[in-house]
């Protein structure tokens, strides 16, 4: 792998980066430092077959979702248990990129830990509600705290994502 980046069809001219100042997604630094190597799910596999892993994992969540979808109107129970196994995947599929051990950090990060806690014990308690209980008013419920957690965790990651959302709801109270 060149230790450099050409530039040419975003500058319109041979201009060449160090990669080290070149990041998708913190993949490509990730991978340099070894960051991915030590803490990867699989660490015998190379980055190529993790970025895979991760592809395959994410194609799996989204078939999943889409049969959710086309359950919802037959049974809330199925659409709540295909989706929220789709959502388990969706975040495993993310371990194969930086490991279960940096994933859980970042996950269980003081800004985030809120918002990870709902977020995986209303994974668990759908499915928990939705194929054992089969209590539907519960399942809607903690289908919607998956949802309102994940966004909640998604703007943590957004430069004042969170105050942003809070500023704007603020209006209507």
């Amino acid at each position: 792998m060149s230790k450099y980046v050409n530039l040419d069809s975003l500058m319109g001219k041979t201009t060449s980066v160090p990669m080290t100042n070149f990041e998708i997604s913190g993949m490509v630094q990730m991978e340099q430092e070894g960051v991915m190597e030590d803490n990867s799910l699989f660490p015998s596999l190379s980055f190529k077959e993790r970025v895979s892993g991760y592809i395959i994992a994410f194609i799996v969540s989204f078939l999943l979702s889409t049969m959710s979808w086309i359950a919802l109107p037959h049974s809330l129970r199925k659409y709540a248990a295909l989706n929220t196994m789709a959502n388990i995947v969706s975040v495993g599929g993310t371990m194969f990129l930086c490991g279960p051990s940096a994933q859980l950090k970042r996950m269980f990060d003081e800004t985030r830990r809120g918002a990870t806690t709902v977020y995986l014990t209303s994974l668990l308690m759908t499915l928990i509600s939705a194929l054992i209980l089969k209590f539907v008013l519960l399942t809607v419920l903690l289908m919607l705290a998956q949802y309102l957690a994940m966004i909640w965790y998604t703007l943590s990651y957004v430069p004042f994502g969170r105050s942003a959302v809070l500023k704007v709801l603020s209006r209507f109270t």
